[in-house]
């Protein structure tokens, strides 16, 4: 049994702070700053800072970034400023040297910043994490830019015990499904239990996208502030409205991976006219790993014929032929392959395999 973390992120406008907090976060935040560039130059030699509240910060930087992968990557691999890091726990009352949530007021209470309010949606998605017999443990904070201008970030890190499931099926995932869908199979050896096509809304993106175009040529030509903020949050409406369906289709993924105690096995594609699969694919795996759930990105061919190995080559409709006598449609290939290779790939998730390399 292993400890799993997940992120809840909030947004917070700095217009809709305290002037007085947001200007001694944002000197701390510049302090911390100065010694996390010499503490990583040094390779984690550089000493603690002695003085308050920069010392009680870096320890929580230091333990927080040898559990939380996403921290790691921010800073060390992406080479971005860190945030200040904070012990974190669910209650009430204040901690001047961490993070309390108090569901009951609705409210998250920053060190000696002061309370900053819950939205209904935090407070959900909290109790879900609660529910699922995760505990508050980390908090990270910092002030950077937005789409909208400059804003407060506060990232609550959840943890709980996760059971690895031991699969008996695959759920195969395809990305870029007959152009920019997500196509999955659930697969018994030779049994195909379940399949179906996930497909966002394309026309409504494709209207909304035009929409943007002609608002954005309009704002720069006539310098309209009405027009500019109508492009500007209509462009934010098609955020929410991709964000929001590769949620969904993370979600209903990893809930068909319960039900039928699979694996996820992901044929990528980060290429798509309308979608991030790139983000998919990080919230799948991050979800999965929540739920215990084993997952790997495997290459399973859509143009290779899985009878013989052959080219195949693709009709106008989507099919697939082969030489061979081998034809189903394109997003069928992979399903066909993950059935010839299911022993295989079943084997690959057991606790004795092999790392691939």
């Amino acid at each position: 049994m292993g400890r799993v973390y997940r992120t809840l992120l909030l947004k917070y406008p700095l217009e809709k702070l305290q002037p007085e907090a947001v200007v001694q976060m944002l000197k701390v935040q510049q302090e911390f700053h100065r010694w996390a560039e010499q503490w990583a130059r040094s390779g984690g030699k550089t000493p603690l800072p002695r003085e308050e509240p920069l010392r009680r910060l870096a320890v929580g930087f230091v333990q927080a970034a040898s559990a939380l992968g996403w921290l790691r990557e921010r800073v060390f691999k992406r080479g971005l400023k860190p945030p200040l890091a904070f012990e974190a726990r669910l209650g009430g009352g204040k901690d001047a040297g961490g993070v309390v949530v108090d569901l009951r007021r609705r409210v998250v209470e920053i060190g000696e910043w002061g309370a900053l309010p819950l939205s209904e949606y935090a407070v959900i998605r909290i109790r879900k994490r609660v529910k699922e017999g995760a505990e508050l443990v980390y908090a990270a904070a910092w002030v950077g830019e937005s789409r909208r201008g400059a804003a407060l970030y506060v990232a609550l890190a959840f943890r709980r015990k996760a059971e690895p499931i031991r699969p008996r099926r695959l759920l195969v995932v395809g990305l870029n499904a007959q152009r920019d869908g997500v196509a999955y199979a659930v697969v018994e050896e030779e049994r195909v239990l379940e399949r179906s096509v996930l497909r966002p809304d394309v026309d409504k993106i494709r209207h909304l996208r035009k929409v943007i175009s002609r608002l954005e040529a309009a704002c720069a030509r006539k310098k309209n502030p009405r027009v500019c903020q109508r492009a500007a949050s209509t462009k934010s409406s098609l955020l929410r409205r991709r964000r929001l369906w590769e949620d969904e289709a993370a979600e209903k993924i990893v809930r068909l991976a319960l039900q039928y105690k699979a694996a996820i096995v992901v044929d990528a594609s980060d290429v798509s006219e309308y979608f991030d699969f790139g983000r998919l694919k990080r919230r799948v795996k991050g979800l999965a790993g929540w739920h215990g759930v084993p997952y790997r990105e495997e290459r399973l061919y859509s143009a290779v014929c899985p009878n013989c190995g052959g080219e195949t080559e693709e009709a106008p409709d989507g099919r697939v032929k082969c030489q061979c006598g081998f034809s189903a449609h394109r997003d069928e290939v992979p399903i066909a392959w993950a059935q010839k290779r299911f022993k295989e790939l079943i084997l690959s998730f057991s606790p004795d395999a092999p790392e691939s390399v």
